[in-house]
């Protein structure tokens, strides 16, 4: 059986310490690790937690020791390395 594809709600809260990631998730694989990434607009990555894949859908949030200005994309990485999900963020002036 297949299953379904992720469907997910990826935000961001700003805070002097960093970045906080919010997500709602579902369709994620039981038990599978993912990552959540925070990739800067130089390109770096900034791992800001990780989560396992549960039936319910999961309500989290982590934190990155990055600027809010500084990020332009959200990542959800699996353990293999493939992105499961992504999310561009508007810049901040």
């Amino acid at each position: 059986m297949r299953r379904p594809g992720p469907r997910s709600s990826l935000s961001v809260i700003a805070h002097p310490w960093g970045t906080e990631t919010v997500l709602v998730i579902a369709g994620a694989e039981p038990g599978a690790a993912y990552d959540g990434v925070l990739v800067t607009a130089a390109g770096d990555q900034v791992v800001s937690g990780s989560f396992l894949g549960t039936e319910e859908p999961l309500d989290c949030e982590m934190n990155a020791a990055v600027r809010r200005a500084d990020v332009a994309e959200i990542l959800l990485v699996e353990t293999r390395g493939s992105t499961w999900a992504r999310a561009t963020l508007p810049p901040v002036d």
